[in-house]
């Protein structure tokens, strides 16, 4: 009769060594990996970075250009400031007021100091949650400062806004609304000076005062802002310095 051995499937046990081999093989790949993941991490956030340091020296670029628009439109609500000052002081029913009805029209307008400042990357940062990628802090500071500058003049110019309503209701009684709607044309809100003679409803003393005193806060409230855009304009130029030291983009 046969005998068949079976085989000894007892293995030798392995040495300490081995298993400390085997561990620190695996600890190696763990940690190549992860440093591996981090340096692309690191890579691609500083190419975000790069984006973003442009994108803004851009906008603030853009900026200085447009600013200088909102100086001059300011200016032009602070001369007919004064020039509706003079024209009502002296005026009768019997005095022609083209130029009353056109500054009256002029300086109850407004245009605000976000159609002059590009937001396009602050607003993508924000929204993203990317911020923490400027990682430059004097830089990081700067910008978000010269956003808050842009933040206060916006609520400046809501208390402009708002007097200037006032000013439109007080000043209602003077004029006449067939010659209120001539000093626009006809198919838009453009303001023109009509070929026909103007003339004012009422020329009540205190309705003036009122209105004159009204006129007054509006161009004190105008010469503040002018020099916060004027200001604004030159931290732009700040601050685009400043990026350009720390980051290298295209000028």
């Amino acid at each position: 009769m046969e005998v068949h051995h079976h085989p000894d499937l007892h293995h030798q046990p392995k040495k300490w060594k081995e298993y400390f081999l085997e561990f620190l093989m695996i600890f190696l790949a763990v940690t190549m990996g992860f440093f591996a993941e981090q340096i692309r991490e690191s890579f691609v956030e500083h190419n975000h970075e790069k984006v973003y340091i442009q994108s803004f020296y851009e906008d603030l670029s853009q900026d200085q250009k447009n600013l200088p628009a909102l100086s001059d439109w300011i200016q032009m609500d602070i001369n007919v400031s004064d020039s509706l000052k003079l024209l009502l002081k002296n005026v009768t029913l019997k005095t022609k007021a083209n130029d009353i009805y056109v500054d009256f029209r002029f300086l109850i307008r407004q245009l605000g100091i976000k159609n002059f400042v590009n937001q396009r990357t602050i607003f993508q940062l924000r929204n993203t949650g990317e911020w923490r990628l400027i990682r430059n802090k004097q830089v990081n500071d700067s910008i978000l400062e010269y956003y808050k500058n842009v933040e206060t003049i916006a609520a400046l110019q809501e208390y402009s806004l708002m007097q200037k309503g006032k000013l439109r209701d007080l000043y209602a009684p003077l004029l006449k609304s067939d010659d209120w709607d001539k000093v626009t044309e006809k198919n838009s809100d453009n303001i023109i000076h009509p070929h026909d003679n103007l003339y004012l409803k009422s020329v009540n003393p205190d309705v003036i005062n009122n209105c004159l005193l009204e006129i007054s806060d509006i161009k004190g409230i105008h010469k503040g802002f002018k020099n916060q855009v004027i200001d604004l304009r030159n931290e732009a130029t700040r601050l685009k310095k400043l990026i350009a030291q720390h980051y290298r983009v295209k000028q």
